[in-house]
């Protein structure tokens, strides 16, 4: 049951990466993130719903229509590994990745993403 509910969560984070809507990104965050998470990747690091979102939104302007498919999502002790696929609105792998995360009372607390630049 944990397992399923953590891999809900991360569902609907990397949901959140292709969701247009600000209102409707914020609303999926604060449903799946801790408010103080922390998030880094290459080129960022933030802190915080908000902070976060709007790096969404620069990750939509430079990607539009891009989303991200989890090929495969292991967990224990309320961190997961997951490994991803980034692609395009006609399903076309344009990049691929690996997360890293770490859930506290459900929610989403850090998350690390890795991935070619």
């Amino acid at each position: 049951m944990q397992t399923q509910s953590h891999k809900d969560t991360w569902e609907t984070y990397t949901a959140c990466w292709a969701e247009s809507n600000q209102n409707a990104r914020i609303n999926m965050l604060q449903n799946s993130l801790s408010p103080d998470c922390h998030y880094t990747d290459i080129n960022t690091e933030t802190k915080g719903i908000t902070n976060l979102a709007e790096y969404m939104t620069g990750f939509q302007i430079k990607f539009p229509s891009a989303k991200f498919v989890t090929t495969d999502f292991k967990e224990h002790h309320n961190q997961s590994l997951a490994h991803w696929n980034m692609v395009d609105q006609d399903g076309k792998t344009i990049g691929q990745g690996a997360s890293y995360a770490f859930y506290e009372n459900g929610k989403l607390k850090m998350m690390t993403g890795f991935f070619e630049q």
